[in-house]
């Protein structure tokens, strides 16, 4: 019944600990099988999971760069909306056309630097 061990022993487990010596099940025990299976699991959302984080932060990169764009366009056509009485550069004849450059000539910069830091 018990292998390796003595008869004494034997007849000791058996007397005092009848519950403990069981024939084997054709089934193998689930448990073990269980707690890997939930730690697989665990894993495949952990990893689902660092991919979304992943994903979200490059979508939240590319927002905060056209924020980033957007914030020196804003002021300079904020600062020429007000319509000042003696603003110099609204009564030239190319003060339009040079507002629009150099809010294109801050786009491009700006656009230049990023990629040049490899952020966009």
């Amino acid at each position: 019944m018990h292998d390796g061990l003595g008869p004494v022993i034997a007849r000791f487990c058996d007397a005092y600990f009848p519950l403990t010596h069981k024939p084997r099940s054709p089934i193998p025990p689930i448990g073990s099988k269980v707690y890997t299976s939930h730690g697989m699991a665990s894993e495949m959302i952990d990893v689902y999971l660092s991919s979304v984080s992943n994903r979200m932060n490059e979508v939240m990169k590319v927002l905060t760069i056209i924020a980033t764009i957007f914030i020196p366009l804003t002021f300079i056509v904020g600062l020429y909306g007000m319509n000042f009485k003696y603003m110099p550069e609204l009564e030239w004849p190319w003060g339009y056309p040079a507002i629009l450059l150099l809010m294109l000539g801050v786009t491009v910069f700006m656009l230049f630097y990023f990629r040049r830091k490899k952020w966009l």
